[in-house]
């Protein structure tokens, strides 16, 4: 009888370390889905930047490190008609700006025709408006513009972040 009682003595300290294992194993499993959720979370509010931020953002990482930029090929030079052909590249975009339409959260300088005939634009966002003097004094003028040439609507387009990526030639 004494045997039959330390058995089940034993048998009843096994389960009970078992479970505890068994409870310490869920502890890890509840944190590990807890750790995946707050990753997801992460995820989905950098992912969340609509496509203009994330233009806009790199755009200026590039320009504001000049030696990043020089690292890079030469820009190339070309027309404003030409830009379609290198969007994702660096360029110096040259054209007529033919209209410029301001609105409260993003400016356009419409190359060679006004919107939406225009092949080319430069945009501009409303916190780097103070980084630029009268934009109507681009319009009816030859410029340049410097920058990445991405695409947006279909159109290319350089985002402009201060004065040094536009130039009047004429």
């Amino acid at each position: 009888m004494k045997k039959n009682i330390l058995i089940f003595l034993a048998l009843l300290i096994t389960m009970s370390i078992n479970c505890g294992k068994e409870e310490k194993q869920n502890d890890i499993k509840v944190k590990n889905i807890e750790e995946e959720s707050k990753q997801e979370e992460k995820q989905k509010d950098t992912s969340g930047e609509d496509e203009v931020a994330k233009y806009e953002k790199e755009t200026h990482e590039d320009f504001k490190t000049s030696e990043k930029y020089k690292e890079k090929k030469a820009p190339v030079r070309i027309k404003s008609t030409e830009a379609k052909s290198y969007i994702g590249e660096y360029a110096i975009v040259q054209g007529y700006v033919a209209s410029v339409y301001e609105r409260e959260k993003v400016a356009y300088l419409n190359f060679e025709k006004s919107y939406p005939d225009n092949p080319f634009t430069a945009t501009i966002f409303a916190k780097h408006f103070s980084d630029f003097d009268d934009l109507t004094q681009f319009e009816n003028r030859t410029v340049e513009v410097k920058g990445k040439i991405t695409e947006y609507k279909g159109k290319p387009q350089i985002i402009l972040n201060s004065e040094e990526q536009i130039n009047i030639i004429d």
